[in-house]
């Protein structure tokens, strides 16, 4: 309602073709997708997107920004191809504006990874994985939360590899960044600690998980002998 009525006031004092219309577009559509109304969500950013690409031209990081979010509806439905186009634009335009080292080029080489690991081209996706852990490592440092969901990431694509231990070697890293910087009871602290579990349940009920005890990981759930 709040972003509703800040659209009502800024199209009547701007007109629907300025960029601070642009803007409450553009959060009226994140609050829909956050919603999980995608279509409506789209229906905003289509808005936003005509917007930029005429007061900003094809090549600005607004338009990228309109382009990811496209993006994202189009993931979301299960466009993968149509949501790589934009994904592919968005990274064109930061690789050409940003270079290949900045934060947001590498949330685009992520976005494409996770495209590619919803349609099983894992080697693919590993590759943008390990794009964006280089850039990440280097901006962030080894213990900053990006830098943690960057080996989560890893440590999925390894799994799906049937490269177990490597996989469990990965969330080992994602889960010992967020259990430094979250807590034990944070539920991404948490869902790392449970790829771990599980992967070693399933694929290797045979080795044991010595490396809890003697590599400085603290195990939230030790007490429970079922997990070891």
């Amino acid at each position: 309602r709040q972003y509703q009525k800040a659209l009502a006031i800024f199209l009547e004092a701007h007109g629907p073709e300025h960029p601070s219309t642009a803007s409450i577009y553009q959060k009226i559509g994140n609050l829909l997708q956050r919603q999980g109304k995608v279509e409506e969500a789209m229906q905003q950013y289509q808005k936003v997107l005509v917007i930029c690409l005429e007061v900003h031209g094809p090549e600005h990081a607004s338009t990228a920004q309109v382009y990811h979010c496209i993006g994202d509806v189009l993931r979301r439905q299960g466009k993968y191809e149509e949501a790589m186009q934009q994904y592919q634009k968005v990274l064109e335009i930061r690789l050409k504006t940003l270079g290949p080292e900045h934060s947001s080029t590498a949330d685009a080489y992520h976005s494409i990874g996770v495209v590619l690991f919803r349609q099983h081209k894992y080697e693919e996706a590993m590759q943008q994985y390990q794009a964006v852990l280089g850039t990440r490592l280097k901006m962030y440092g080894p213990e900053h939360p990006l830098t943690a969901s960057t080996y989560d990431s890893i440590g999925g694509v390894l799994h799906k590899q049937g490269k177990h231990k490597e996989a469990i070697q990965t969330f080992k890293e994602a889960y010992n960044i967020k259990l430094k910087v979250y807590g034990k009871e944070h539920i991404s602290t948490q869902s790392s600690w449970s790829w771990i579990v599980q992967i070693r349940r399933i694929h290797l009920p045979d080795d044991r998980l010595d490396w809890i005890f003697t590599e400085k990981i603290s195990a939230p759930w030790r007490s429970d002998p079922s997990i070891l």
